[in-house]
């Protein structure tokens, strides 16, 4: 039958059944690999993903495959490409990560039609010199090559490019011909070795994304004030000190990630930014913020954690679009009056401050879910806490407090309490109002009683009482039937408390196991 068939088939119809046969022969899906001539005739795009390795080699008879609009060979241990593949003149995306490429044929600028090449994840030491010919490219991705240092010229000629992804090699500077590169909208560069960007970046009027994490960069160009277009910048982990003024020139700027670099100011017209939702400005050396920060109004997540602030200026307040404040790791040792201002915060963090009070207005903030206000010297909370109705995690850990508020058991959405640490001596009578709470952490106080309500909690799971000063415990704990894990070391009763043997018939196995070893202690002591 294939003796006959040679004689009437055309070169193209036998290299199709060849594609079929050695599709068979090496197993290869018929889902991704259709088996009728007629099929694959007509298909315009292959799906070789983790296919191919260097016993099973895409044959030359590719090239029968004419209508061919997409192919993607990713992860297939190439370390070559196929003669035939570069015959397929319509092929507009081609898919070569995470292969053993360290080149690419001359015969590649034939692709012409070529719109997205995807290159990352190969053993490139330099830009293959065929793709500067690709003139309708406009997806390339060169990342992680890591023999890969710098970038050539001939980059500048790729006019047409909308994204261009360098990320994960080594690059140490940019040509100055990257500014030719005028219908560039998305721009990674990040972690390389660069130290500087050009002054023609201030070209790249059409870009909207830049990516510069993970680098050495110590300044910024004037010239970024040009991207009028730019929506984010990342600059995490990098060695800026300062940033250019030009910078309050991007009002069209929605995300701006400093983190962890060098910062010890920023520049006054950040306020100019009214576009910006998110700030992040954690692991720097801030000791203040300017005033003009309070016309962001349209900021959502401010993140100035582990600088060197020790106050907020007036205008903090005007920031009434916030939803997420981390002020943690500072020195800030008060709040604002009118911190209730910021009605829309979910989460608010100021743990490690010197905070020594809070004010009533913080009460109003009726839409919160986590506080973190550990490691402070907080001596009390405020009354007006009862309105964080919405409150389902606080850390209270290593304050000063004495006492809670009654308040406090009116936080009826309050699944988690970290109280360990202080100077409680008490608990409020109401506090098995929280029936929501799993999670109580009371490690390290002064109690020397609980109150009875305390057996009300019955979604409790986690019951850390240690270290403190209690010789008894109400009958009620027996009532606990979700406990799972509780902490009793450091306290000064002298026989195993009735409640855990009560609760042996009832809790969880996982409570009888862990209370296995003190039953052993107290046998003979009842």
């Amino acid at each position: 039958m294939q003796l006959i068939n040679v004689y009437t088939m055309t070169e193209r119809q036998a290299q199709l059944e060849r594609l079929i046969q050695w599709a068979a022969d090496h197993n290869l899906p018929a889902r991704r690999f259709p088996r009728q001539p007629q099929v694959l005739n007509r298909t315009t795009a292959l799906n070789f993903n983790t296919l191919l390795n260097a016993k099973t080699r895409l044959p030359d008879d590719i090239a029968a495959l004419t209508e061919l609009t997409e192919i993607s060979l990713a992860w297939c241990d190439l370390k070559h490409l196929p003669a035939g593949l570069t015959k397929l003149s319509k092929l507009k995306k081609i898919d070569l990560r995470g292969n053993c490429l360290s080149d690419l044929p001359a015969s590649f600028a034939e692709l012409a039609q070529l719109e997205e090449v995807l290159l990352g994840n190969n053993d490139l030491a330099t830009v293959p010199q065929a793709l500067s010919a690709l003139q309708h490219l406009k997806k390339l991705d060169i990342s992680v090559n890591p023999s890969l240092t710098n970038l050539p010229d001939e980059i500048g000629q790729l006019t047409s490019l909308h994204h261009l992804r360098v990320h994960g090699n080594h690059l140490d500077s940019l040509p100055q011909s990257i500014g030719n590169l005028l219908n560039l909208r998305l721009l990674d560069l990040e972690n390389n070795a660069l130290t500087t960007l050009p002054e023609s970046f201030g070209r790249l009027k059409q870009l909207e994304t830049l990516y510069l994490k993970d680098n050495q960069l110590q300044q910024l160009p004037e010239s970024l004030g040009e991207l009028k277009q730019l929506k984010t910048i990342d600059l995490y982990n990098n060695r800026l000190s300062q940033l250019p003024d030009s910078i309050g020139q991007l009002a069209q700027l929605k995300t701006l990630e400093l983190a962890n670099n060098q910062l010890t100011h920023l520049p006054k017209n950040i306020g100019a930014l009214t576009q910006l939702n998110h700030l992040t400005l954690s692991n720097n050396r801030l000791s203040e913020l300017p005033e003009s920060l309070g016309k962001l109004r349209q900021l959502e997540k401010l993140d100035v954690q582990n600088n060197q602030l020790t106050h907020l200026p007036p205008s903090f307040v005007n920031l009434s679009a916030l939803i997420e404040l981390n002020l943690g790791e500072n020195q800030l040792d008060e709040l604002p009056d009118d911190i209730g201002r910021l009605t829309e915060l979910t989460m608010l963090n100021l743990n490690c401050n010197r905070l020594t009070a809070l004010p009533q207005g913080i009460g109003h903030l009726a839409k919160l879910t986590w506080v973190y206000l550990n490691n402070n010297q907080l001596a009390e909370l405020p009354e007006s806490i009862a309105n964080w109705q919405a409150l389902t995690w606080i850390y209270l850990e290593n304050n000063q407090l004495r006492q809670l508020p009654d308040a406090f058991c009116d936080l009826n959405e309050l699944s988690k309490a970290y109280l360990q640490n202080n100077q409680l001596t008490r608990l409020p009578e109401r506090i098995g109002n929280l029936g929501k709470l799993t999670d109580l952490y009371l490690g390290a106080n002064a109690l020397s009683q609980l109150p009875a309500s305390i057996g009300q909690l019955s979604k409790l799971s986690w019951l850390d009482i240690s270290d403190n000063q209690l010789a008894h415990f109400p009958e009620s704990m027996s009532r606990l039937v979700s406990l799972e894990t509780l902490r009793l070391k450091g306290n000064p009763f002298k026989r195993l408390p009735d409640f855990i043997r009560q609760l042996d018939a009832v809790a969880k196995h996982s409570l009888t196991l862990k209370w296995q070893i003190l039953k052993n202690r107290f046998k003979n002591s009842h």
